[in-house]
């Protein structure tokens, strides 16, 4: 794949390959309209996720991994964190495929450690076109 580059204070700089994961692919190799659309999609977990309702959220997920992926064991992993706010970095898209890189603001929800600080996660959901709609890739 090609290299991936980053803008820092105005000059360009190639991106380490521990922090291409970072990065979404260059904008040419990318299908713009399609990002929209799972932009969209993505968008529509916020409050569900942010609500704690997992068998909301469990309906985004790849039908294909539901039965690798109970609800049951979805709602538990979700259940961990309380989700406090998100900041959308990117979406990317190629093919069937599709990124999106996010920084939740959560707290933990276990009993004995709910007075640690709230803290941010940036991580990258990976997504794919089932039957021409975008759900959460959980595999």
């Amino acid at each position: 794949m090609d290299q991936k580059w980053a803008a820092h204070r105005g000059d360009w700089f190639p991106v380490p390959p521990q922090q291409t994961d970072s990065y979404p692919a260059p904008p040419a190799i990318r299908d713009k309209a399609a990002e929209a659309k799972l932009k969209s999609r993505f968008s529509q977990t916020w409050p569900l996720r942010k609500a704690g309702d997992w068998s909301g959220l469990y309906d985004f997920a790849d039908p294909r991994d539901r039965d690798a992926v109970p609800l049951t064991e979805f709602a538990d992993s979700e259940g961990l964190f309380a989700y406090r706010s998100q900041d959308l970095k990117w979406v990317e898209v190629i093919g069937d495929k599709g990124k999106v890189r996010v920084v939740y603001v959560h707290t933990v929800t276990d009993p004995s450690l709910t007075k640690l600080p709230p803290r941010e996660a940036e991580i990258t959901e990976n997504w794919i076109k089932v039957n021409n709609e975008w759900y959460r890739d959980l595999k």
